[in-house]
């Protein structure tokens, strides 16, 4: 499929608005109505528009093919339960039966049908169903439509007591204590641990504690005992010396007057003064500590090292990126000399995709799944788990392996997704396929061109798909797990409500990038209201990532978005996912190397001037753009560097210098920890005094992810400038505004007043959004 600059190719057959238009301006406010429309356009909301747009099957244990799913519908959800192997379904239970039981018993009726027990279990002889409601335990017995409440199942086992039981191990002061389960006699294990350097302690995130999960951080405690319970596996994290950051809670929800403030370790890109985390082994026995022979690491982010024993107790795995991700490393530590062997590395160049790779070990049967992508595409290597051999490449080719979704150890076979192998197809839509672990006979299990997203029975001989595209409803089926072969048909998506609204599905579009020859693909979203002669406005929602994509591809994705409520008060919005970004080759992806601060941005513009000379219902003089987190750096930058194209920027919890950010996922794509000029370069702050649009600046005061900081530090640069802008603080709002009523509603709003030059209505108007 050849692209050419400035041509788009429409993937869709849906009738398109090529219709001959005149520019018409816009004046009477949006209606309340058009306000109630966008509130039930929101995530959270279009579940009562639309049903079953995706099916989540409960595999039963030791029944092959028989699982159990939530349908949901409007007037009758039930629980459905399938045998695959008979291709037959019946309801798991008499959902009215039960809910007047449950109102006999409890004394509490239960006039919503659309309740669900909660953490609802079926026994593997199908008979016996266990929940929760009301606080209660309940069990429910299938064949005699008896309900009894039951005892609570007695607490799990803390995490810190040995698998034999006789142990459990205590942190006092930052050292560690053995107790003995039977007598309470407790023997202290460490000595040179303190509050400052404790052992058995990750890097809480501070939103624990302010969401009162936790009162400090020392109340975690995270270690790892051996199989054999003659062991104990943990680290000790130096704090000493680690930079912090602290949030401030301006109105804190008991009442009280007095701001709060948190503080907490926090390294920042390029930072040396970090946390760190060194891995020890303690033998029970005598006490003795067992050092491995690996420098400690820097900690990052929130957490922990990512370490587990082996099965038989006598090593520890531990996985961890090197600094500035030159490498992702798999080593094997001995438990009785602390030696480090190299099992298994991934390099590439210019760095290593930590946020793209992925592992399986396998001890049981020797094998480690391991993706690099050193050859151009991300794929799949099978690794020996004891020596570190490599035995096989799984998948191979010019396309992406995905997510390995079930072993077929029988027949030595895995199936797992993949994207872009299948030719003249958007190549993100994910597909599955079942290939020998020798890397042979791979073979399609979802033909459709579609995207399909996949679950696995347990002993891989079925599969249920929910198939869909962001203009295709869902579609669900069961197929054999060996040829693909559609066995029966499970659930359609139902959204007549939706469009009894007025909506219009989504259309996907492919268009060129800036270079004039790599492919792009976007998803562009209609105003409800669009009518022939007339120009919309056009937001572009970005996320340029470059850890993820952002356009969606299925049904349930394309609905369950932020974009929809915008098509309600006449705007179209449009996705594109531009070069920089992952899930395609890595020539696509290293674009965004030490490049952040053009990463995708003139692939955007392209792609919606492209679109909108194909569709003249977009008014391409009025383009605003919104985003969140990177997205929100990304808003700002294309208002700095693209000040005639975007016009109105919405910027949301923005990291606008990666130098002022969290060091785990900047140095990533920029390197470090030594920082180059290119920080400089791609700083927003250094940008801002090209700002001729309209901005807002968002952010919650309690944001734990990008310090609030980042935002603050734009505004200085603004006011420095002599810029004007516009600024939203959320009190106690974190990383995620979405789900404050108040920001949605301020955000249309200054689209409506600044894009489409209509005075919104007061926030106070009957039937329209106000803050909950």
């Amino acid at each position: 499929m050849k692209h050419h600059p400035g041509t788009i190719l429409l993937l869709s057959s849906t009738l398109l608005l090529n219709l001959p238009v005149s520019a018409v301006a816009q004046t009477a406010s949006p209606t309340a109505q058009q306000y109630a429309l966008a509130e039930r356009y929101l995530p959270e909301n279009i579940g009562k528009l639309t049903y079953r747009l995706h099916i989540q099957p409960q595999w039963v244990q030791g029944k092959s093919g028989v699982f159990w799913y939530y349908r949901d519908d409007a007037e009758q959800p039930r629980y459905e339960l399938v045998f695959a192997a008979d291709k037959k379904r019946e309801a798991l239970f008499d959902h009215a039966a039960l809910t007047q039981a449950l109102a006999a018993a409890s004394g509490k009726p239960q006039e919503n049908l659309h309740w669900r027990p909660a953490a609802l279990k079926v026994t593997d002889d199908l008979q016996t169903l266990q929940f929760r409601y009301q606080g209660k335990q309940w069990e429910w017995q299938r064949k005699d439509a008896k309900l009894k409440e039951i005892a609570d199942a007695p607490a799990a086992a803390p995490a810190t007591r040995s698998p034999d039981g006789k142990w459990d191990v205590v942190v006092k002061a930052g050292n560690l204590w053995l107790k003995e389960v039977s007598s309470g006699k407790e023997r202290q294990l460490t000595t040179d641990g303190s509050p400052e350097a404790p052992y058995a302690q990750p890097l809480m995130d501070p939103k624990l504690i302010i969401d009162g999960k936790h009162k400090q951080a020392s109340d975690v405690t995270d270690l790892s005992w051996s199989p054999d319970s003659t062991r104990i596996a943990t680290f000790r994290m130096d704090l000493r010396d680690a930079a912090t950051l602290t949030l401030m809670q301006s109105s804190p929800p008991d009442g009280s007057l007095r701001p709060k403030t948190f503080t907490y370790p926090y390294a920042l890109s390029g930072d040396t003064r970090t946390a760190t985390a060194a891995l020890t082994i303690i033998r029970i026995a005598d006490g003795q500590q067992i050092t491995p022979q690996l420098a400690p690491q820097a900690m990052l982010y929130y957490g922990d090292p990512d370490y587990r024993w082996s099965v038989d107790s006598r090593h520890l795995l531990h996985f961890r990126p090197a600094r500035g991700y030159a490498s992702i490393d798999l080593f094997k530590i001995d438990a009785d000399t602390g030696a480090a062997t190299l099992l298994v590395q991934e390099k590439a160049e210019p760095y290593a995709d930590y946020y793209g790779h992925r592992y399986w070990l396998r001890e049981q049967q020797n094998e480690i799944y391991w993706t690099s992508d050193a050859g151009g595409w991300k794929h799949y290597y099978l690794y020996d788990s004891q020596s570190g051999k490599q035995l096989a490449a799984l998948t191979s080719g010019n396309w992406r392996a995905g997510d390995i979704l079930q072993f077929d150890d029988a027949n030595k076979q895995v199936i797992l997704t993949g994207m872009g192998r299948e030719p003249a197809r958007d190549p993100y839509l994910r597909h599955a396929y079942r290939v020998g672990k020798d890397g042979s006979k791979l073979s399609l299990l979802t033909p459709e061109a579609l995207d399909h997203d996949v679950s696995v029975s347990p002993d891989t001989r079925y599969l249920v798909d929910n198939m869909s595209a962001v203009n295709q409803p869902t579609r669900t089926v069961l197929r054999d797990g060996v040829s693909g072969k559609i066995l029966m048909e499970l659930e359609q998506a139902d959204i007549s409500r939706l469009l009894a609204t007025g909506f219009r599905l989504p259309e996907p579009f492919s268009t060129t990038a800036a270079d004039g020859k790599t492919a792009l693909y976007g998803v562009l979203y209609y105003p409800v209201r669009a009518r022939q002669g007339n120009r919309y406005p056009v937001i572009d929602n970005i996320y340029t990532g470059p850890h993820t994509t952002y356009v969606p591809k299925s049904f349930a994705r394309a609905l369950r978005s932020s974009a929809l409520p915008f098509t309600a008060l006449d705007f179209a919005v449009v996705y594109v996912d531009g070069r920089g970004t992952t899930r395609r080759s890595r020539e696509f992806l290293n674009y965004a190397f030490n490049n952040l601060g053009s990463n995708g941005y003139e692939d955007h513009e392209v792609a919606i001037r492209a679109l909108a000379a194909q569709k003249p219902v977009l008014d391409v003089n009025r383009v605003g753009i919104f985003g969140f987190s990177a997205g929100g750096y990304d808003t700002a930058r294309a208002m700095f560097t693209r000040p005639d194209f975007y016009k109105v920027g919405w910027a949301a919890s923005g990291n606008h210098d990666h130098r002022s950010d969290k060091a785990v996922w900047n140095e990533q794509w920029m390197g470090g920890p030594a920082l180059g000029a290119h920080y400089d370069r791609d700083s927003n702050l250094t940008a801002a005094k090209n700002l001729k649009g309209r901005l807002m600046i968002a952010h919650g005061e309690l944001d734990n992810n990008v310090n609030p900081m980042a935002s603050l530090q734009l505004v200085n640069a603004l006011i420095k400038a002599g810029k004007d802008f516009d600024m939203l603080i959320v009190p106690n709002g974190d990383h995620f505004l979405d789900d404050s009523a108040y920001y949605n509603r301020r955000r249309w709003d200054y689209f409506i007043r600044h894009l489409q030059q209509r005075q919104p209505l007061p926030l106070n108007t009957p039937d329209s959004v106000s803050a909950k």
